[in-house]
């Protein structure tokens, strides 16, 4: 017979009957040493057909369940938005002091200029629950305290303090129904107007197509700034704020220029102004520049022969020369051109090089696919791992400096040696009232009308400024049409003073004009 196993109560317990502390089961009846039956337990057999089963089990893993954030709307939702539109431009304006050198207070101007944009909008108080009412204005906020506390200079722990902008008189704008009342949200491209409104009022060299090239080489927070936003924040976030910090792969061309102007005076377009191409100075500029290549050296194919030796005219450019010269030789290149992955078409994708192939995957990867699942990065690198890469992913979109400027020295060299020197007419003052075809410059209103040569010259211009091109064109015909009234303005002084009638012009006049 087998001595019976003893077994020992848990912690506290006992028997009833004399206080034994260990017990044993005897057909499924559990009895304590000295004998006593205990109540509470009854013992099952197993079953027969569980026989042979006491080995190793496994245990399905339960998928962790996700946790659902609660979406916020109304001011709420509002609030949150401007937040991290805010946290979006912080971002840039740390970038462009560390990296291009912008000066330590251009934070300061920055986020004055943001607090006159967000001025009119309806605000809270830092820590409260209900919307600031109008005249409910308190001495110690700044009238939005919990968006400007993003701007403290503090938070980097360099120690400088940033001087605080009152915004007590800030006054409130209720969200009506009505679209005409409502005072509209700043956009994502209002962040880049901002850093270059804050370079017009520090008065730094940087151009709208400048602030357009870092955005879209990936240098500036702007095409992956969604993906760089906290995901807590973002799950957040109203599905229409989604949409607005979404931008497309690329900017489209004078998208920047047409939100400075409409940012430029701060104040609701109620009047309905509009506004001109030569109200913008940077496409002023350009269009100037164009205009005088155009009288210098003509693109019509027409020769106009200078009056003397010293006419900037007694050069000429051979324009064939020029336009082969400015093709972009962009096949023979190892790699991407940065800023310009978009451009690439799928028939293009599958006939890449390993290395430009890797450049577009980089960008792809930076732009598009962000923190929303982690199992999409790696399915996508999965195909791609074990294999070395001969370029470096650290910068794909530094390009080397030596080849730009090796680039522009041979393009230099080609135009120079294609240049010739015209030998100049004298002047005959028979010919004083005569007009003829050479001495007019033609005047070309849409992109259709222009030659093949201007076509290249115009387009690799509007590139340059980052504007579109028949916003050039019109811009050059607006300088053109000053330049006409002028002439015609001096033409009727000239002949006023000499008693001679009046005329008038019906074209540009480009002849000889001692006086």
């Amino acid at each position: 017979m087998a001595p019976t196993k003893y077994h020992r109560f848990r912690g506290g317990e006992r028997c009833d009957e004399c206080g034994a502390r260990q017990w044993y089961a005897q057909d499924a009846i559990r009895y304590c040493r000295n004998g006593h039956r205990l109540e509470g337990f009854a013992e099952h057999e197993g079953d027969e057909d569980a026989f042979g089963t006491q080995g190793k089990v496994s245990r399905k893993k339960k998928e962790p369940k996700k946790k659902v954030a609660v979406k916020l709307s109304g001011d709420e939702g509002r609030e949150l938005y401007l937040e991290v539109l805010q946290l979006i431009l912080l971002r840039q304006v740390w970038w462009l002091v560390r990296e291009k050198g912008f000066p330590e207070d251009f934070e300061e101007i920055v986020r004055a200029l943001w607090a006159l944009r967000v001025r009119n909008l309806p605000l809270r108080e830092s820590g409260e629950g209900t919307r600031k009412r109008k005249g409910d204005v308190s001495e110690e906020s700044d009238g939005y305290a919990s968006s400007a506390a993003l701007f403290s200079s503090q938070s980097e722990g360099t120690g400088a303090e940033s001087s605080a902008f009152d915004l007590s008189d800030a006054t409130t704008a209720t969200w009506a129904p009505d679209a005409r009342r409502r005072w509209k949200l700043p956009k994502l491209m209002d962040s880049l107007a901002l850093c270059y409104l804050g370079c017009l009022v520090r008065r730094l060299p940087a151009t709208t197509a400048d602030f357009c090239g870092w955005a879209q080489r990936g240098e500036l927070d702007f095409l992956a700034a969604f993906n760089n936003i906290p995901r807590n924040v973002r799950d957040r976030l109203p599905a229409e704020y989604h949409r607005a910090l979404q931008v497309r792969d690329h900017i489209p061309a004078g998208r920047l220029q047409a939100a400075v102007q409409e940012l430029a005076d701060y104040s609701y377009p109620v009047g309905g102004k509009r506004i001109r191409t030569m109200d913008n100075p940077e496409v002023l500029l350009i269009a100037l520049v164009v205009v005088s290549a155009k009288l210098l050296y003509p693109l019509d194919g027409i020769e106009r022969p200078p009056r003397s030796r010293y006419d900037p005219r007694s050069i000429s450019i051979d324009w064939k020369k020029w336009q082969e010269s400015m093709q972009d030789n962009t096949t023979g290149k190892s790699s991407l051109i940065g800023g310009e992955e978009y451009k690439v078409t799928p028939e293009e994708a599958l006939t890449m090089n390993k290395e430009k192939l890797d450049d577009f995957m980089d960008w792809f990867e930076k732009t598009w696919i962000g923190d929303g699942e982690p199992k999409t990065a790696e399915r996508i690198r999965e195909p791609f791992m074990g294999q070395t890469r001969p370029s470096d992913p650290s910068n794909p979109n530094k390009q080397p400096e030596n080849t730009d400027m090796g680039q522009i020295r041979s393009r230099y060299e080609a135009i120079n040696n294609s240049m010739k020197i015209i030998e100049p007419t004298p002047y005959d003052p028979e010919d004083s009232g005569k007009q003829r075809s050479e001495d007019f410059c033609p005047v070309w209103r849409t992109p259709e009308e222009l030659p093949d040569a201007a076509k290249v010259f115009y387009e690799k211009a509007a590139s340059i400024a980052a504007i579109p091109l028949h916003t050039l064109v019109r811009g050059a015909t607006q300088v053109e049409r000053r330049l006409e009234v002028w002439c015609i303005q001096r033409a009727k002084e000239r002949d006023k003073g000499k008693g001679e009638g009046k005329g008038k012009g019906k074209a540009v006049w480009t002849g000889d004009d001692s006086d």
